[in-house]
């Protein structure tokens, strides 16, 4: 294991308090097998401190060129009953558009005032969510998938991806936490009227 001794913290951090030294100086970059567990504490310590060794490109999206894109796929119900739909979002801008299998419905935008998108870049760049598949054998249920991308971040390689399919009792919570991050977008559309069914 070798640890690269530019992701140390700079001598003034506090974090060097937690840091096994000799004399003052950083470990040796060259960890031995006896050294593994020591390796082992200092990744978790520079982990926790914060803004030394974070790796900010996975979450960080530059707001001037991000676009944030949600999907809901609605459960196989009758076309009359069913309503998926997508919410594409850019600085100042959203836009709606329902469909019952791939019929569109309404294409309705929003404006997006700097707070709301502040909030929502925000909100997706702490999701913690995976690429959830539903159970084997079980379908019929809903889905949503989240998608960020910006000039450093294309749609091969998004800065932030997530999926969750509930299905079988399975997949709620990476579901609410992906509905939770396009909340605010959300509100800014009368879904009463653009997914009523019947």
């Amino acid at each position: 294991m070798q640890v690269d001794p530019s992701r140390w913290p700079s001598p003034s951090s506090p974090c060097w308090r937690h840091l096994p030294s000799r004399d003052g100086r950083a470990p040796a970059a060259s960890v031995t097998t006896a050294g593994a567990l020591v390796a082992a504490v200092v990744a978790m310590l520079l982990g926790a401190c914060a803004g030394e060794a974070r790796d900010p490109a996975a979450t960080d999206l530059d707001p001037a060129t991000a676009m944030v894109e949600y999907r809901y796929n609605d459960s196989s119900v009758p076309p009359e009953y069913h309503r998926s739909y997508t919410i594409t979002v850019q600085e100042g801008e959203a836009r709606m558009v329902v469909d019952s299998y791939g019929d569109e419905l309404h294409d309705v935008t929003e404006s997006v005032d700097d707070g709301v998108w502040s909030d929502l870049l925000a909100r997706v760049g702490a999701l913690e969510v995976g690429g959830g598949r539903a159970p084997d054998g079980c379908s019929g249920g809903t889905s949503r998938e989240m998608q960020a991308t910006d000039a450093e971040h294309p749609a091969s390689d998004p800065a932030v991806r997530a999926r969750a399919e509930v299905c079988g009792g399975e997949g709620d919570a990476d579901a609410e936490a992906i509905d939770a991050a396009i909340e605010p977008v959300l509100a800014r559309f009368d879904t009463d009227e653009l997914l009523a069914t019947g």
